[in-house]
């Protein structure tokens, strides 16, 4: 890749970060309040028809609504990408949201600071702390190269 295009590759990915972070935090809201009316036995439906429940459900159509936003933003952004590499922090780095090490609920970091370095280059700057699934030629932690 040219210094142009690893340029490009940070700015799409740091974009996609701040996305992604932005709408972790707003799930995390939308599904508390969720939760609670959950807790109390209550559907959005229920919560729409009680009056003392207008905050709430105002909230919910607000998270609802960016959340719908932010995923046209980061559908428009990945529009962008070309196929660069990228690396995602989960304990050690990766090269996808969707490793086979994750679990449903694993809390993934964007790390759009590295992205385009190819797998040779990320195995000689970060060996070890990559993930062996993604990084077939990473060594396993502890051993020598």
């Amino acid at each position: 890749m040219t210094t142009t295009d690893v340029k490009i590759a940070r700015e799409v990915d740091g974009r996609l970060a701040e996305l992604h972070d932005r709408r972790y935090r707003i799930s995390r809201h939308l599904n508390s309040v969720l939760d609670t009316l959950k807790h109390w036995g209550m559907s959005v439906e229920d919560a729409r028809a009680n009056s003392s429940m207008t905050r709430r459900v105002e909230s919910i159509d607000k998270w609802t609504a960016e959340l719908d936003e932010i995923g046209v933003e980061i559908d428009a952004a990945e529009a962008d990408y070309t196929g660069w590499t990228r690396f995602f922090f989960v304990q050690h780095l990766h090269n996808t949201t969707e490793c086979s090490s994750f679990r449903w609920n694993t809390r993934v970091v964007w790390c759009p600071e590295i992205s385009g370095l190819t797998e040779e280059e990320a195995v000689a700057e970060y060996g070890a702390t990559l993930c062996t699934k993604c990084f077939k030629s990473a060594p396993v932690q502890g051993s020598r190269a």
